[in-house]
């Protein structure tokens, strides 16, 4: 896990409100069913290396009614996957990358029980939002 202070550092694109986003980058937006959420993810994962690949989500904010709820739809294993990487700061959620968290992230966008960011930072950086409607948001910094 790291801080906000050190995705910052590590040339993220970050920024707290979406309409930040929307006034100061250039951005797109593209409609992914979960199988091409996961590919094109999985691309730009592949493309920026694990040390460039993070993900904040929000699964340890929740409540116990919400976690209850998103682990629903989760795989056992997947939910013993977030339970043994749980941050022991609560206030810390952004996580470099990996399959298993990959493939839960998707299914938690898809179903629309969670939203999550996801940060790429080699050259150029891009910053992707998801999911609304099975919409994603890239975005990039102005031309």
């Amino acid at each position: 896990m790291i801080t906000v202070d050190q995705l910052k550092e590590a040339g993220a694109i970050y920024f707290e409100k979406i309409q930040t986003g929307l006034d100061e980058y250039d951005f797109h937006v593209v409609k992914l069913n979960e199988e091409e959420a996961y590919e094109t993810l999985k691309g730009l994962w592949m493309y920026n290396g694990d040390e460039n690949t993070f993900v904040d989500f929000y699964y340890y904010q929740l409540d116990s009614e919400g976690k209850k709820k998103a682990d629903s739809i989760l795989f056992s294993r997947e939910v013993q996957y977030l339970n043994v990487n749980a941050p022991t700061d609560k206030s810390q959620f952004i996580f470099h990358l990996d399959e298993m968290l990959l493939g839960i992230i998707i299914k938690l966008n898809y179903t629309e029980m969670l939203f999550s960011t996801f940060y790429f930072t080699k050259d150029p950086p891009c910053t992707m939002w998801g999911n609304y409607g099975h919409e994603y948001v890239m975005f990039r910094n102005k031309q």
